[in-house]
């Protein structure tokens, strides 16, 4: 079982893997906790996110409006509006999901220890899509400032 430090060791890994793609302007568009590996390299925990086959990148017309939804942990208004309209503000709540999955290995999101985590991930994961976390940089910016994850 991973302790908190390494837990949070994770987590800003991910973070820094999709600031990444996304400074690329590509949106990975299919997170889910199978998309995250880890490797162990000479002792250290590395992360690796696989599975770029539904990338979203500018101006593209690959996608179309009748593209299959797909993601475990996506959101669910994408359903409604079209896998196509998939943008930065989708891709936090995912990475809010997988976020609480990596900090509390529960992939439903349910009871929390800490409210700075809650209001962190529910903040992540609102019905409001103008409440939501803009870019990843501002998702981590808030998951630093937590304090206790206990």
């Amino acid at each position: 079982m991973l302790n908190v430090n390494k837990r949070i060791s994770l987590v800003r890994q991910i973070f820094q893997a999709f600031i990444y793609i996304n400074s690329k302007g590509v949106l990975h568009r299919d997170i889910s906790t199978k998309k995250i590996l880890i490797k162990k390299y000479e002792g250290v925990d590395i992360i690796k996110v696989s599975d770029f086959g539904l990338v979203k990148i500018p101006d593209s017309t690959l996608t179309s409006k009748n593209t299959e939804f797909k993601g475990s942990l996506n959101d669910p208004k994408l359903e409604v509006i079209g896998f196509d309209k998939y943008e930065a503000i989708h891709e936090t709540y995912a990475l809010t999901r997988l976020i609480y999955f990596v900090m509390t290995g529960r992939r439903t999101i349910g009871s929390f220890n800490s409210e700075e985590f809650e209001n962190f991930v529910m903040k992540g994961i609102s019905d409001n899509i103008d409440e939501r976390y803009k870019d990843v940089e501002e998702l981590r910016n808030n998951f630093v400032k937590i304090k206790d994850f206990n």
